[in-house]
């Protein structure tokens, strides 16, 4: 799991080509307040649905509610000018890296960022509450994984 840097992208997909290259949700939201925080500003409250809807892409677990996000940003391109929705376009054909929707079923211990350890303290805690058992139970399961 990475950022969106394109020659980290491309050192993965070419270095490790058996990987799984997931995108960080935390900096892909960066990402699009970056490019379309503007549209939550405008008095428009079609244009305040549309980065609504954005946002939302990243970590709605349901697929078809992805599509319908998906459909209506796309379907009211008026709010974007010709350069944000090829970035959306690009973005969006690889949304198995980055939304949840879409993400292939592989053990990430529920991360979704790359603050790793934050989010693996926050896993081990939530997941073993002091119990010997939960510890060797998730280390099988870690190894099974391999």
């Amino acid at each position: 799991m990475t950022d969106f840097d394109s020659s980290m992208c491309s050192g993965i997909e070419t270095t490790f080509k058996k990987t799984t290259h997931l995108l960080c949700q935390w900096h892909m939201m960066q990402n699009f307040k970056k490019h379309f925080m503007y549209l939550s500003k405008r008095k428009n409250s079609c244009a305040k649905m549309v980065y609504n809807h954005i946002m939302d892409a990243i970590f709605t677990e349901n697929p078809l509610h992805f599509q319908r996000l998906q459909d209506i940003i796309f379907q009211t391109p008026d709010q974007l000018d010709e350069t944000k929705l090829n970035y959306l376009r690009g973005v969006f054909q690889i949304k198995e890296k980055w939304a949840s929707s879409h993400q292939p079923i592989l053990f990430t211990s529920g991360m979704h960022t790359i603050q790793r350890a934050e989010s693996v303290n926050s896993q081990l805690k939530h997941r073993l509450k002091g119990r010997q058992e939960s510890l060797r139970k998730l280390l099988e399961a870690v190894i099974a994984t391999e």
